[in-house]
């Protein structure tokens, strides 16, 4: 199954991966947080370029990063022949990779944002599995990565912050989700 981001540099197609039962509740709620539009009109929370593209936090905030459904966890997962638990045993992080990063503060560690993984270079920091969690992969669409990548204000040092956060708000920067 694959969801695709529509962003003011073009679309990016993110095919979604099972690979066990506790990775698969973030993906199903990366899927509740799209039905649910929670993606619409956000902005890029963080880039370090080579590094992460990071958004998802429905309050714009950088500060959020809540499950889907507070009241209804995931505790059952819904079997379907569009996702299934992949054979792979494992998943290899590279340009291109979607994670979520985990809420600490949650049993299951569920939370809204996630990140596109921009290089292979650092891939050894995001094998962390305590803080992220990898949930599919950009399948089309590298070229609005690449795009918002070279985005000038984002490249500029005095527009951002060392952590790769914005000084202020990039309001033309929005990702939202159209299945």
């Amino acid at each position: 199954m694959s969801v695709t981001l529509h962003t003011k540099t073009g679309p990016i197609k993110i095919e979604l991966i099972l690979k066990n039962e506790a990775q698969a509740k973030h993906v199903h709620n990366f899927l509740r947080h799209c039905a649910k539009e929670s993606y619409n009109d956000n902005k890029i929370l963080r880039f370090i370029p080579k590094f992460i593209l990071q958004s998802g936090d429905p309050s714009n905030s950088g500060k959020e990063s809540n499950p889907a459904d507070v009241n209804h966890p995931i505790d059952k997962l819904v079997k379907s022949h569009e996702l299934r638990i992949s054979e792979e045993s494992a998943f290899e992080i590279k340009r291109g990779s979607v994670l979520t990063v985990n809420n600490l503060d949650m049993v299951d560690k569920l939370g809204s944002q996630f990140f596109i993984c921009l290089s292979d270079e650092y891939k050894s920091s995001l094998i962390e599995e305590e803080r992220y969690t990898v949930i599919g992969n950009v399948i089309d669409g590298l070229e609005a990565v690449e795009t918002i990548e070279k985005d000038p204000e984002l490249n500029n040092e005095e527009k951002m912050k060392k952590n790769g956060k914005p000084k202020r708000k990039m309001e033309k920067r929005n990702l939202d989700k159209r299945s």
